[in-house]
């Protein structure tokens, strides 16, 4: 008889970590905060001091549901990531509450290379050297926070992602969120709809519920790699193949009337990659025709879509590889940026391209080399290859984290890779999410998924394994691989 699956797993209770005081005042925060906020709104005018109250309203609930159903607030946080259109985003209020909360556990234990450890300590060491220099000291501590809160979630996530409930249905609420806000973001593309201009970045652009076409285009590619992989391999989504592709087609066309050249890329590299794995991989041919198929029919699609509404000549505009008016005040920018890195050991400080130059340099390899000087962009750029070194690891071993393969993994990281060349992408994230699935994979995902191919969501591992020495066991599975004292599935 098959298992349930874990999207229809029941919602958690608190675990013996909580105690009845914890609870209380939790409930007593919350109903503090509406009683002060109903009364300054009853006796003053004042809206900022009634929306601060809100505000710390909201962050007891928040509180409080951390404790009581902390599972349900990391997938919701995952939904969440779809909505990033101020800084900071409504899902960080949802990260920093859960983060707390385990890291006051003190059981939190990252599953990081130690490469990468090494790495990431380097780059915090020089970020904050580098904030001496800063001309607007401000704004350097401002942007090098989101940097180490950033880099903290990445670590803090290599800690949950070893647990493979938590993981799968956080994907599951990744990919949700992701096509939802695609699909309304190109419909109101094209049909005009009540606070449609929302999802708009100009009349020609879509940028779903982000401030930046490019962010929203790159912040579907992943979800849509998965997808595509799905069409394939079903091993991760709750529904059928037919309904993976349709959720591939529905989030390439939200990336398609982003008109982000560097969005396409991204997606261009993430399906070939998916593509080409699936072939070279034993019997794999079939199953890469079968995505192919889905690719071909999106493609045919989205062009029936962009023709039958008269957008094919923006696409035409946008596909230009020459070089657009905006383009060469940016190779400027990136040209003095570059020329400018070696004034300073440590560069200009966190954030201050925007203060040194008109025009932001869009690229984080210049952006790096401005503010933190050589050292700066070297472990930056190490950075990124190791973790694709990570990917290309377990894509030879077609290994997969907790049911996410290993070729959306690989397709997915190189795309940003690439994509860094011509868009800032540090604070992105998608980008320290889809990190710590790699880092995670690399130090505990081991051996092949061939053995599950076709396995269905919701699967779980034999309950005795057999035993080999020396091979540790996989994590690709549906059971939860013990993590000592996890916070969400106590």
């Amino acid at each position: 008889m098959r298992e349930r699956g874990p999207i229809r797993a029941k919602v958690d209770r608190p675990g013996p970590g909580i105690g009845l005081v914890d609870l209380v005042a939790g409930g007593a925060v919350v109903l503090a905060g509406a009683l002060i906020a109903t009364e300054v709104t009853k006796t003053t005018n004042d809206t900022s001091a009634a929306l601060l109250l809100g505000g710390f309203v909201a962050l007891g609930a928040v509180a409080l549901i951390a404790l009581i159903a902390p599972l349900w607030l990391f997938v919701a946080a995952f939904v969440m990531l779809a909505a990033v259109f101020v800084e900071p985003a409504p899902v960080d209020v949802l990260f920093i509450a859960l983060m707390g909360l385990s890291f006051g556990s003190r059981r939190v234990s990252p599953r990081l290379p130690g490469a990468i450890s090494a790495v990431l300590g380097l780059l915090i060491a020089v970020g904050l050297i580098s904030t001496m220099n800063a001309a607007e000291f401000a704004r350097a501590v401002r942007f090098e926070l989101i940097t180490l809160y950033l880099i903290a979630l990445a670590v803090w996530l290599t800690w949950m992602f070893r647990d493979a409930r938590a993981t799968r249905l956080a994907l599951h609420g990744y990919v949700i969120g992701a096509t939802a806000t695609a699909g309304i973001a190109a419909v109101a593309r094209f049909v005009p709809f009540p606070s449609s201009e929302l999802f708009l970045y100009d009349e020609f652009r879509a940028q779903g519920l982000f401030e930046d076409p490019n962010v929203f285009a790159a912040f579907l590619v992943p979800a849509a790699a998965i997808a595509l992989e799905e069409v394939a391999r079903p091993r991760l989504l709750p529904w059928s193949r037919t309904v993976s592709g349709i959720v591939f087609a529905i989030l390439c066309t939200g990336t398609i009337v982003a008109f982000s050249r560097a969005g396409w890329l991204n997606l261009a590299l993430a399906c070939t990659t998916i593509l080409l794995a699936t072939a070279f991989r034993r019997g794999g041919l079939r199953l890469a025709v079968r995505s192919a198929g889905a690719v071909v029919v999106t493609l045919i699609v989205g062009l029936v879509l962009l023709a039958a509404t008269g957008s094919l000549a923006f696409l035409q505009e946008r596909s230009q590889l020459a070089a657009q008016s905006y383009d060469e005040e940016r190779f400027s920018a990136q040209s003095s940026a570059v020329a400018a890195m070696t004034d300073h050991t440590f560069g200009h400080g966190p954030g201050q391209v925007e203060v040194g130059f008109e025009v932001a340099t869009h690229s984080l390899y210049v952006r790096s080399a401005y503010e933190q000087g050589v050292g700066g962009v070297v472990l930056a750029t190490a950075l990124l290859v190791a973790t694709l070194a990570f990917a290309w690891g377990l894509l030879v071993r077609d290994a997969s984290v907790h049911g996410v393969g290993s070729a959306a993994l690989f397709g997915s990281w190189l795309g940003v890779v690439a994509s860094s060349f011509f868009i800032d992408t540090l604070h992105w994230r998608h980008l320290w999410m889809l990190a710590a699935l790699i880092w995670v994979g690399a130090v505990g995902a081991t051996g092949s998924s061939r053995g599950d191919r076709g396995q269905r969501r919701g699967a779980t591992e034999p309950q005795n394994p057999p035993s080999r020495p020396g091979i540790r066991r996989p994590i690709q599975t549906g059971r939860a691989v013990p993590a000592r004292g996890t916070y969400l599935t106590r």
